[in-house]
C-alpha cells in the first residue's frame, strides 16, 4: 500500500568469495522505531512551507502504518515527502525520489580510493592511489565524510525510521571501499587526528544499522604504521562483541598479487634470480599477514579467500590451482617458523607447540577450498584469453546489465530487476560525491551527485568497464 494523499490514509568459514556481490545476503534490516524528529542541529528555514507540508504529510501518513513493523520510503508519496530533507546540506540539489534511490541501492562508500596490491584479477582494476592535487583526490575529506553520515542520520530521525530498509535492498552490509585495501583506510579530521577502520565502522553501524565488511590482500611488512594498525584491529576484533559487528573479515591470498605475478614474468623472461627474490618477498609478506591474523581464526566470520584459475583453464602457468597450492605451502612453511620463533620469544600469538600446530593445521586445511572463478575485469582480461569460459560468461553478464540499464524507463522497472540477486546493481558513493552503480562486472554513472566540498574534483575512474555513455538519468530515477 502506498499513501498518495492526506485524505486516503487508511571451525572458520573459508568459503571462497567468487564476488563481493555474493557476500551480500538477504538479511532483514533491523528497524529503528523512533519518532519523527525535525531538528538535530541542522539549519532550517522555519518559514519553509515545503518542509512543513512534507512534515504534515509524513505525520498523517504514518498513522495508516501503525501496525507495520518495517517502513520504507517507497511506501510513501515521495513527491509529497519532498522537502523533509531541507536544511541537510549534503542533500542540497537532490529530491526525495533521488535520495530514496540511493537508500535503496547504496552498498559502497569510498572513504579511500586506490590500492597498492595491484592484483591481476582485481574486479575493480584497482591502481595505486592517485596523487592528490588541487583538482584531484584519492579519499573523502573529513568534512564530506561527516556531512554524508550526519546527513543520513538526521534524515533517519526526521522520517522516524531507517531509510535503508527498502524492499529491493538485499544488502547485508555497507562497505567503506571500492578499490582500496582496508589495511590502508584512514581519514584525518580537520585537527589532524587519524580515524581508522574501527572509527569508520562504528560510525557506519550507527548511521546505516548494517554490518561492515573488512577486506585485505595483505600489507607491506616494512610499513610500521600498517602493521601496528592491523595488530590493533586483531586485538579489537578478537573480542566476539566487536567481531559480530562485521559481516566478515576477508583475507585474500592468491596467485594474482602484483609481486607474485611479476615474479612469474621475470621467470618467463629468464631472470631467475630476480624472480626468486620477488617470490621470496611476497611469501615472507604473506607469512607475516597470516601470522598477525592468527587470533581471528576461531571466528566463523574470518574468511580465507582462496582463488585461482582451474587447472584445465587457458590461463598461463602460475595462476592455476596447483600453482596456488605450491605458493601456500611455501607461505605456510614461513608461518610455521614464525610460530616457533614466537614460542621461544614473546609468545605473542602462540604459547606452545600444541597451539602452533593447531593454528598451522587450521590454515593448512583450507588449501582444498579454492574458488576457480574470477571476474574478468579490464586488468584480468590481460591474462584470461577471450575464449576462456570465464571471459565468455563475464561478457554475457556485462551485455545483460547494459541491456537492463538501457531498457529501464522508470524506477519501478529498476527495483524489479534489483530483486533478482543474479542481476543486482550496487550503489557506490565516490569520494567526490558522484554516485555510480555496479554489478561487479560492469559499472554505470548516474546523474546523482551529493553536495560535497570536493564536488567536481577528479578521482580514479570507477571500474570495471564503466559505461560512460550509458548513465542512469535523473529523469528515470524520478519516474517512479
Amino acid at each position: 500500500m502506498k499513501i498518495s494523499s492526506v485524505q486516503n490514509y487508511s571451525n572458520i568459514s573459508f568459503s571462497p568469495k567468487t564476488q563481493k556481490a555474493q557476500t551480500f545476503q538477504q538479511n532483514p534490516v533491523v528497524q529503528h522505531n523512533f519518532a519523527p524528529s525535525f531538528s538535530g542541529g541542522f539549519p532550517l528555514n522555519v518559514h519553509s512551507p515545503k518542509y512543513f507540508t512534507a512534515k504534515t504529510y509524513l505525520c498523517m501518513a504514518k498513522q495508516a502504518y501503525k501496525k507495520v513493523k518495517t517502513l520504507d520510503l517507497y511506501m510513501f508519496d515521495l513527491n509529497k515527502l519532498d522537502g523533509i530533507q531541507e536544511g541537510i546540506n549534503v542533500f542540497k540539489g537532490l529530491n526525495m525520489k533521488e535520495i530514496a534511490f540511493v537508500a535503496d541501492t547504496v552498498a559502497e562508500i569510498t572513504v579511500n580510493r586506490g590500492c597498492r596490491n595491484i592484483c591481476a584479477h582485481c574486479y575493480a582494476s584497482a591502481k595505486a592511489p592517485v596523487k592528490e592535487t588541487a583538482n584531484q583526490i584519492n579519499k573523502m575529506s573529513w568534512n564530506d565524510f561527516t556531512s554524508l553520515t550526519d546527513g543520513f542520520e538526521e534524515l533517519n530521525k526526521r522520517v522516524g525510521f531507517s531509510i535503508f530498509s527498502q524492499k529491493s535492498n538485499k544488502h547485508a552490509m555497507i562497505i567503506p571501499f571500492h578499490d582500496a585495501d582496508c589495511s590502508s583506510i584512514v581519514l584525518k579530521d580537520n585537527d589532524g587526528k587519524e580515524h581508522d577502520f574501527i572509527d569508520i565502522a562504528e560510525r557506519f553501524e550507527k548511521v546505516f544499522n548494517l554490518p561492515i565488511l573488512f577486506d585485505t590482500a595483505g600489507w607491506n611488512i616494512q610499513d610500521v604504521k600498517a602493521q601496528k594498525r592491523m595488530e590493533k584491529y586483531v586485538e579489537y576484533y578478537s573480542k566476539p562483541e566487536n567481531f559480530k559487528k562485521l559481516e566478515g573479515f576477508n583475507l585474500s591470498v592468491n596467485p594474482f598479487h602484483a609481486m607474485y605475478a611479476k615474479s612469474l614474468e621475470l621467470k618467463q623472461n629468464r631472470k631467475p634470480e630476480l624472480a626468486e627474490k620477488l617470490y621470496d618477498l611476497y611469501t615472507t609478506r604473506m607469512a607475516n599477514v597470516l601470522y598477525t591474523l592468527t587470533p581471528l581464526q576461531e571466528n566463523p566470520r574470518f574468511n580465507f579467500i582462496a582463488r585461482s584459475a582451474a587447472d584445465k583453464s587457458k590461463l598461463p602457468k602460475g595462476f592455476k590451482s596447483k600453482d596456488l597450492r605450491v605458493l601456500y605451502m611455501d607461505i605456510l612453511e614461513k608461518v610455521n617458523k614464525l610460530y616457533k620463533k614466537d614460542i621461544k620469544g614473546e609468545q605473542k600469538i602462540v604459547k606452545n607447540e600444541d597451539e602452533a600446530f593447531k593454528c598451522f593445521s587450521d590454515y593448512y586445511e583450507r588449501l582444498g577450498d579454492i574458488s576457480k572463478t574470477i571476474s574478468v575485469s579490464e586488468r584480468a582480461s590481460k591474462i584470461v584469453p577471450d575464449n576462456d569460459v570465464m571471459a565468455i560468461a563475464d561478457k554475457e553478464m556485462r551485455n545483460r546489465s547494459l541491456q537492463d540499464i538501457q531498457n529501464i524507463k522508470r524506477v519501478r522497472d529498476f527495483r524489479k530487476i534489483n530483486k533478482d540477486m543474479n542481476r543486482h546493481f550496487y550503489g557506490i558513493v565516490d569520494a567526490n560525491g558522484d554516485y555510480y552503480l555496479t554489478t561487479f562486472r560492469t559499472s554505470f554513472p548516474t546523474e546523482i551527485k551529493f553536495n560535497f566540498e570536493n564536488k567536481g574534483k577528479t578521482t580514479a575512474p570507477i571500474a570495471p568497464y564503466l559505461q560512460k555513455d550509458t548513465p542512469l538519468t535523473r529523469n528515470v530515477i524520478n519516474n517512479v
